[in-house]
């Protein structure tokens, strides 16, 4: 049975109310992001490559500098690769989870993984070529790019509801945004809105103790600190889940009114 409200007009404010619904009903997709972040640090650290990864470099280098060694170098590029890896495997778990969420299906979050790791590749080709497309627009005349973002918004879900690969999934999100676009963006500006909203409270509450540490850093409680580090953590992962609720709800609503259901 298809849930109603995917059957209605498709808006910024539908989109908007619809992924705030979404996103807390898979809240074990918290820890999916957790694990993203503390994996590939205790990788890092558990081969040592942690600490030759923290090294300060600068262009142009600074007088007294030394030159990262090729050690230090490839330790860095490890860390970066395994980062962005794990972040994204994460991201494409949640998407497809959340779309099962939106049109009711029970979620099988054994089956999503399996999926997640044999579509990896095209997935992977994906991305990057999303993003090589957006930054050649945004370079060129930031509008291009703009419009890229809003076209390609679906890839993901294409990919792993569909099966499809790279280039077909940039056809099939073409097709299900057309005529949506102004809404995805209006709604894109709103969740961008929220954003600057908690991170000035964030920075409002968090600016005594910045202020106390900087005065005086030997007094500021490490309690407060960790707390402070914590709430902005926890908070990045939030909007990042809320981030893949709205592109699997915008998948799973633009499908039922264009298509039927996924």
């Amino acid at each position: 049975m298809v849930d109603p409200v995917l059957q209605r007009p498709f808006g910024a404010i539908a989109l908007f109310t619809g992924s705030l619904r979404l996103f807390p009903r898979r809240p074990s997709l918290f820890l999916a992001f957790v694990a993203a972040v503390l994996l590939p640090m205790g990788v890092m650290y558990a081969t040592g490559l942690a600490d030759m990864a923290d090294v300060d470099i600068t262009l142009p280098a600074r007088p007294g500098q030394p030159p990262p060694t090729a050690r230090q170098i490839t330790a860095l590029l490890a860390n970066i690769v395994a980062n962005s890896v794990a972040y994204s495997i994460a991201y494409w778990f949640a998407v497809r989870t959340y779309v099962l969420a939106a049109v009711d299906r029970r979620a099988d979050y054994g089956n999503t993984a399996s999926l997640v790791l044999r579509r990896f590749f095209p997935l992977l080709a994906a991305s990057i070529l999303t993003i090589l497309a957006v930054m050649v627009g945004l370079v060129l005349l930031v509008v291009p790019g703009i419009i890229l973002i809003l076209v390609l918004w679906l890839v993901t879900p294409c990919i792993l509801v569909e099966g499809v690969g790279p280039i077909a999934a940039f056809g099939r999100s073409a097709d299900l945004t057309r005529g949506h676009r102004v809404s995805i963006f209006l709604f894109l500006l709103l969740q961008l809105a929220v954003g600057l909203g908690v991170g000035v409270v964030l920075a409002v509450i968090s600016l005594p103790v910045v202020m106390s540490a900087l005065r005086n850093p030997m007094d500021v409680p490490t309690n407060t600190l960790l707390m402070l580090h914590l709430t902005s953590f926890a908070i990045r992962i939030i909007f990042t889940l809320w981030a893949c609720a709205a592109v699997a709800y915008a998948y799973a609503h633009l499908r039922v009114l264009k298509e039927g259901p996924p």
